[in-house]
């Protein structure tokens, strides 16, 4: 018999942790033998049909989320007609809840955790046992109509291995891989599948430190804690993240979901001290309303979250992305306007704009009438209205998304960005004059190169802050440069020095080894080919009108160093 095991990821650098769960448990189970293939959403249906088929599966497993739900039905009706005796069982999130219409196209549908299913699954298509009626946490149709056969015990999460090996590392060195300490939220979020569930399992320590200490000595890029809640258990989180810290490789980043509320001095010390970089922390803030987040029963008190945010962000070593969902009840537009503004005066490294996904399973899925919320029909589900924010609204949000991603996410706009928000009453306001400027001058959907971006923003800057131009177009270049070398042209030539004083500066060893000793062992001329020297009318830092000469230095190891070389300059 020939088994199948299907993920279909949303991107190519995302690795699968349910496949590689459901696989590590079965092997360990001693299951009759299958193969795990993984595919994307950007890989077409027809290609992914024609490598099954050539597979001859006896039976295919699909993990299925919102991201493929639509693709992964276009692959079973398309294997149906191929493969005739194919078995087709569908798992995973999106089968979990309101699981009758998948059952038009697949033969059972697993509801729940899947590993020990996936097991019973197994044996009964190569044995003919237990009986499908014998094996909980499945539906499936036969002559008596649509059958459940009840609830999946819950797994001891230690009796599921470790997902990773060495072998398997090798095929996933440009992959961020997915690591679960934990299984289900001390929360009931109204928006989220915690509401469905009750209670947290907890991997014991010993095991989350022998597997952390495998990603360490093998020097893995990034590991995603899948945990809903990271610091559900503050200690528990505390005695992790000291494990880390204890044993940094200098390379390794961890990235945890974390509630606020529950981050305590302890944990914010980890998050202020530990090694810039080797820890990343998304909160899910979501509104500033309060009405808002009594209605998603969301507990969170803004005036904690804001301190423990400030704390480790002024530290600058964590790494933070801060979360808002648009289309929340009793959140119209000038309160969500609202919201953005006090998480935007946080300043996060991210700030993520994102729509109410009703998603199956979640409180404001059952209740979306009480809110007068109404949604997309096909995953993934998101809001169009709601009786607070109607869909014009909904669609300027999505304009304002759009720039908010372009430039304040992409970090490569930051002094521009600081200096035409100040030209505004509030951030909202300027992300929404940006955002109409956008849309006006036909600019989404199009790809646009790095220059013409910079360009875009000193474009609007003319077009609506004449007076700002002089030092917003310091601060793109500014901003510019600091991204990496590129060839100026039109407006940028203006911080071109003269072409004698950077002569006189490139020749000057002495001044260049007080800026940048590493540089001085260099002559003239490699300066001039991997430097930019150049000439602003206004300090970078404070915005004062002064002439200023920065050198920006592309030698740093990936990066690229700034000197200050205002006071080494000699124009005569």
């Amino acid at each position: 018999m020939n088994f199948v095991l299907v993920a279909v990821n949303a991107k190519y650098i995302h690795s699968s942790a349910s496949v590689r769960g459901l696989s590590a448990y079965a092997r360990a189970q001693g299951a009759p033998v299958f193969e795990a293939r993984e595919f994307t959403i950007n890989q077409s249906e027809g290609y992914i049909s024609a490598q099954l088929f050539r597979m001859k599966p006896d039976a295919v497993f699909f993990s299925c989320y919102i991201w493929n739900i639509g693709l992964i039905v276009q692959v079973i009706k398309t294997l149906r007609k191929v493969c005739p005796q194919v078995r087709i069982v569908c798992g995973g999130p999106e089968a979990s809840y309101e699981y009758e219409s998948l059952l038009s196209v697949a033969d059972v549908v697993a509801v729940g955790e899947g590993e020990a299913t996936f097991v019973h699954l197994l044996r009964h298509f190569a044995e003919g046992t237990p009986d499908l009626c014998g094996i909980p946490g499945i539906a499936f149709r036969d002559d008596k109509g649509t059958r459940f056969t009840g609830q999946v015990p819950p797994l001891d999460l230690a009796d599921i291995p470790f997902t990773y090996d060495e072998e398997g590392l090798a095929s996933l060195s440009n992959r961020i891989l997915y690591y679960e300490a934990s299984r289900g939220c001390p929360f009931r979020c109204q928006y989220c599948l915690s509401s469905a569930g009750r209670g947290v399992r907890y991997l014991p320590l010993p095991r989350v430190f022998a597997d952390l200490a495998f990603f360490l000595a093998h020097g893995v890029k990034q590991v995603k804690f899948i945990d809903r809640t990271f610091n559900g258990n503050p200690e528990r989180a505390f005695a992790i993240c000291q494990f880390l810290m204890d044993n940094d490789n200098g390379i390794t980043n961890f990235h945890f979901e974390a509630a606020a509320g529950l981050l305590n001095d302890a944990l914010i010390d980890c998050f202020r001290t530990a090694r810039k970089g080797l820890f990343q922390l998304e909160i899910g803030v979501q509104s500033t309303n309060p009405e808002t987040l009594a209605a998603i029963q969301r507990p969170n008190d803004y005036g904690k979250l804001a301190e423990a945010v400030r704390a480790i962000n002024e530290a600058g070593r964590t790494h933070l992305h801060l979360d808002l969902i648009a289309g929340l009840p009793h959140e119209g537009y000038g309160s969500f306007g609202r919201s953005f503004n006090d998480v935007y005066a946080l300043a996060p490294q991210q700030l993520q704009l994102g729509f109410l996904k009703l998603l199956k399973g979640s409180g404001l899925r059952r209740n979306a009438g009480q809110y007068g919320i109404v949604g997309m029909d096909a995953a993934p589900y998101e809001v169009l209205f709601t009786a607070a924010l109607p869909h014009e609204d909904v669609l300027r949000l999505k304009d304002i998304e759009n720039v908010l991603d372009m430039f304040y996410n992409a970090g490569r706009f930051k002094r521009a960005l600081a200096c035409l928000v100040r030209q505004y009453d509030t951030p909202f306001a300027f992300y929404e004059a940006l955002a109409g400027y956008w849309i006006e001058n036909g600019f989404e959907g199009y790809a646009h190169n790095r220059v013409q971006m910079y360009t875009r923003l000193r474009d609007f800057c003319i077009e609506n802050h004449t007076d700002a131009v002089p030092l917003v177009t310091d601060m793109l270049l500014y901003d510019l440069l600091e991204t990496g070398k590129v060839s100026l042209s039109d407006w940028m030539r203006i911080c071109e020095p003269l072409a004698a004083v950077q002569r006189r500066f490139y020749d000057d060893a002495q001044a260049i080894a007080a800026i940048a000793p590493h540089l001085a062992k260099h002559p003239s001329s490699h300066l001039h080919r991997t430097c930019r020297l150049a000439h602003l009318r206004h300090d970078a830092d404070t915005g004062a009108l002064r002439d200023a000469y920065y050198l920006f230095d592309y030698h740093a190891g990936g990066g690229v160093a700034v000197y200050d070389a205002t006071d080494y300059i000699r124009s005569e």
